[in-house]
Formats: structure tokens, sequence, C-alpha cells
């Protein structure tokens, strides 16, 4: 059997990929084990180093590999530079300049208890890392995990989505064009049989960036074999807007966050909530911005293709849901083949699926609030938990709001951007998923962290046999004199005593 890519907008055939079988998928994890032994034993520079090669293959093949994901999944070419080359190579320049750091064994301080022992903990590679990467930004969402892998010592495996399945031999171009070592990185081309293949043979950890569903289903998959899983899945961000907020600005923020990609980012603004004394001007706004935006698959077009045709089919249902229901359109529901029209609605209430379901594409709702407290609300009221914004001019009360919303990651005064920052970590609660991934948090998510301590004494230790009425007396003086309230001057006394006491020889 076979996997074609084809491009979303002509149909044209990209390429053609064999599809591996369960003895295939399980020879995978083998040979990377196996190639394990030697990669994470390679020094943390020498790795970074490969991260360099990777850095120039993409700044020398950039127009090629926008053409790819421009072709494949319908984004207009902009989209595609700016969001999956331009964005993947800062990552890629973070992890260079600052792998070695986190990596970094660091010293830990040990108790009173243990008070001739020193300590520090070591950040081990797992083993074998199973990737599995999404379409919507099928370069970025891709390199970003992979590259926290590779620098952290593990082995990986890749399965790109179906979609763009191109995307792994653009992985195996640049592993070749690297020098990477044989089977450190390898591709597994497939649907849900190569998912389960994989998972079957047990991997040493599995990381999944896609939708909420199949989240939930590869989550069971690795807790038969517990298997470490990270789930970066999606979103139904709030954006919320005050009325002393940079009007303009916020209408052109909500314009970027709502419709870049088509919508199809798990950080788009997907519920805008705004105070009711703006509420009509923001709405009436947005939707004559929203269509003015030039929809096509051009250089000079804004909007490209929704990728998946299901995707225009769940729009469909919600917009004539929230119309039946009583919502009102700012915007005419336009279709053209794989092309779909920004639209603005208001007026929509928490019983509409608009409000409450993620909608990947060119959809969004704008509802009001009347004060912060029913803004806090109302943006908590979800069961995704991924990004939000805030939007004001008080800056006291931006972070009072962001601290009170229940999100991974919240972004005052702008929208979407702050997933681009490589230092940051970026995750979701509730139904967006579990873990975290960029920044040094992207390392670790790929450790076994490992506590190593020291023990310098020559003679017993206070905790060893045989106990005794002399070291209940003692563990009783240590905890009055380390968690008591006794005199600074008697405590001092007591550390002496304790001290004398516990140098005993076995």
């Amino acid at each position: 059997m076979e996997l074609l890519d084809k491009s979303r907008l002509s149909g044209h055939v990209l390429g053609r990929y064999s599809l591996p079988s369960t003895d295939d998928l399980a020879a995978l994890v083998r040979q990377s084990r196996a190639a394990f032994a030697t990669w994470k034993a390679t020094p943390v520079a020498a790795r970074v180093a490969f991260l360099r090669k990777f850095r120039e293959y993409l700044v020398r093949h950039a127009d090629d590999i926008a053409a790819y994901v421009s072709a494949s999944t319908g984004k207009v070419p902009v989209e595609a530079l700016a969001a999956d080359v331009f964005t993947t190579l800062a990552f890629v320049k973070y992890y260079e300049t600052n792998a070695a750091r986190i990596l970094r064994p660091q010293k830990r301080w040990p108790s009173l208890l243990m008070y001739n022992n020193s300590a520090h903990v070591e950040f081990a590679p797992l083993g074998c890392a199973f990737i599995i990467c999404p379409w919507n930004y099928p370069l970025q969402l891709t390199l970003v995990p992979l590259l926290c892998a590779l620098a952290a010592g593990n082995t990986v495996i890749i399965k790109p989505s179906e979609v763009t399945p191109g995307i792994g031999q653009i992985i195996a171009e640049m592993c070749r064009f690297a020098g990477l070592p044989e089977h450190v990185v390898m591709i597994a081309q497939g649907g849900r049989e190569t998912v389960e293949g994989v998972i079957a043979a047990r991997p040493d950890k599995v990381f999944f960036t896609g939708g909420s569903s199949t989240g939930q289903k590869i989550m069971e998959l690795c807790a038969r074999h517990l298997i470490p899983v990270d789930l970066e899945l999606g979103g139904k961000d709030a954006m919320l807007v005050f009325a002393d907020a940079d009007l303009d600005r916020a209408v052109r923020g909500a314009l970027y966050g709502a419709f870049a990609n088509s919508g199809q980012m798990c950080v788009a603004a997907k519920r805008i909530y705004v105070e009711r004394p703006v509420y009509e001007a923001f709405a009436a706004h947005l939707a004559q911005q929203a269509g003015e935006l030039r929809v096509g698959c051009g250089m000079e077009h804004d909007i490209g293709a929704v990728t998946l045709d299901k995707s225009i089919a769940l729009m469909t249902a919600q917009y004539a849901d929230a119309v039946q229901k009583g919502a009102q359109p700012l915007n005419a529901f336009q279709r053209d083949g794989c092309f779909v029209w920004p639209v603005v609605v208001r007026d929509v209430t928490p019983d509409m699926v608009l409000a409450t379901e993620e909608t990947f594409g060119p959809m969004v709702p704008v509802m009001p609030f009347q004060d912060e407290a029913d803004a806090i609300r109302l943006a908590n009221a979800s069961e995704y938990g991924l990004n939000a914004s805030v939007w004001t001019g008080d800056l006291a009360r931006a972070r009072r709001v962001a601290s009170r919303i229940e999100a991974g990651s919240v972004y005052i005064n702008d929208v979407a951007k702050n997933i681009s920052n490589p230092d940051l970590p970026f995750g979701g609660i509730k139904q967006s998923g579990m873990g975290r991934y960029h920044g040094p948090e992207g390392l670790l998510a790929f450790c076994n962290i490992k506590a190593v301590t020291i023990n310098h004494n020559r003679c017993g230790e206070p905790n060893w046999f045989p106990y005794s009425g002399r070291l209940y007396a003692n563990i009783k003086m240590m905890i009055d004199t380390l968690y008591g309230n006794l005199p600074i001057t008697r405590k001092i006394c007591n550390i002496f005593r304790l001290a004398g006491s516990f140098k005993r020889k076995p």
C-alpha cells in the first residue's frame, strides 16, 4: 500500500510513500533503540552541531519548503514562509544557544538530616521518542519537538500527518544534509495503524500534536504500556476586549487572531468577548475588515484554503446551528471549493455549538460581557484551556485578569504570536492537553530528571539501626528545632547537640 501526497488546490500528486507493515514498525523501534545506545553518549555540543546544520538547510531551502507547505495545505505563501520556516528557525537558534546550559547538571542543597551530603540533578535522555505530527503547521510542529528530543539525547521516530507526508521527506533530507548518524531519526508514514503499531512496540516517549479526541485515544494506547505521553491538543481560545483598549488595534489583532491560516490554528482567537460599551462598534469594524481580506492562493492573498473538507463541513454545521438559534452573521457564508470567506457572527449564546466547540476555519463568534468578573467567568466557561488574550489599557487589570484565566498561556494586548517565543513553555490544560514544550521545558520533557546524592560521611547514619530511646529523643529534638517556634539561641544549642550525637560510629 502507498500514501499519496496531493496538492490541496490542484489535486496534483506531490509524492508517493510506502506504508509500513506492523513488522516494519516494530523494526523501526528496535533500530531506534539500538541507535540510542550511541546517540545518548554523544556530547551535547556535538548534538548541537547537528542543529546548526539543520538551520543551514532550512535557510538554504526556505523557498522550496514554503512552496511545499503552501501546496499541500492550501495556505498562502506568506503564511507558509513566516509561520513554518521563519518561526522554526527561531527555535533552532534558541536550542543551539541554550541546550548545553539547560541540560547541565544542577546543584541542589541537602537538608540538615543530610548535613554531610552533596546533591545534584542530571537530565538523562529517555530513549526512543515517537512524535506524531499535525498538518496545519507541518514543519514547525514537527521540527520543534524533534529538536528538543534530539538535543536531549533521544532517538526519534516521526509520523507526519497523512495530509502532509512530504514533511517526512524534508526531515529525512535535512538529516542526511546534517550527517546525522543512521537510525537516529526515522520516518513512519501512515495514519491510525502506524500510530498503533509504533506504540505497541513500546517507544519510551510519545509526543502528539492534534485534536483532543485523537489525543484521548493515543493516551489510552500509551496507558497500556505506561508510556509517558505529552498531548498538545485543541483550543477554544478566548479574546477579552475591555472598553479602554485601543479599539482599532484590538480589531486588527482579532482579524489576525481569528483568520490567520484560515483560522486553522490551535491558538486562534475562537471566542471574542467585548465589553458592552464598545461591543457594537467592535463587531461592526471587525466584520467590515474581515470582508476586505483577500481570499485565494497567491502571494498577494491574505486567506488561503481550508485544508480539510471535514473542517468545512463542521463550519457549515456550526453556522447553521447558530443562525437557527438566533445568531446574526455579519458576513455572508461564502464558499468556493476549498476556499471559505471569513465570517463574523454576533449574538452568539452559550447553547450554540459555535460558542463551545472548536472551529478550525475562518469563522468567529463575537459576544458581549458586562464587567471584569463576567469576562473571567466567560473565558473560563470552556472545556478547553490552551491560550487566551486580554486587551486593555490598564496593565494592572490585564495582569490580574490573566492570572485568573484558566489556560496554559495568556497574551496581553496581542494574540497568538506568544506561541512563537522559544523561551516560553507552551501547552494547555483541561481538554487542551498536558505537558509543556518550548523553552527549557521543551528539552526537559524528553528527559529523565535524575536526582543524584553523595554521602561524604565515614561514620554511621542517624537513621540506621539499631533504634533506641535516645534516637527517638534526637528525632524529637530535630523536629522541635527545625519546625517548632523555639528561641534562636535554643535552636543553635540543639543543632550542636544533634551534630555531636549523630557522629557515632557504626
